[in-house]
């Protein structure tokens, strides 16, 4: 995946590019130079696919979403109660 080094939240998405290459979006060069990066190391990009399928999983998955929501209640339910 090739991604915006500076848009907003897709460096955390992309684990600080872990899963993907950072790149300047706003450069055609920049880009050019990612996707002939991208499609060069084929190997890396497996390893960056696999590795952000399991990194998102860890961050995003619906046991991790649905104990954050869970923390979340109970720290209303117990604010409310004080």
């Amino acid at each position: 995946m090739i991604a915006g080094r500076d848009s907003g939240a897709v460096r955390w998405t992309l684990f600080d590019g872990a899963a993907g290459i950072l790149t300047d979006v706003r450069s055609p060069q920049a880009v050019a130079d990612a996707l002939i990066l991208a499609i060069s190391t084929p190997e890396r990009a497996s390893a960056e696919g696999f590795d952000g399928a399991r990194m998102v999983e860890e961050r995003f998955g619906a046991d991790v979403i649905a104990d954050m929501y869970l923390k979340q209640y109970q720290r209303t339910i117990a604010a409310t109660a004080a």
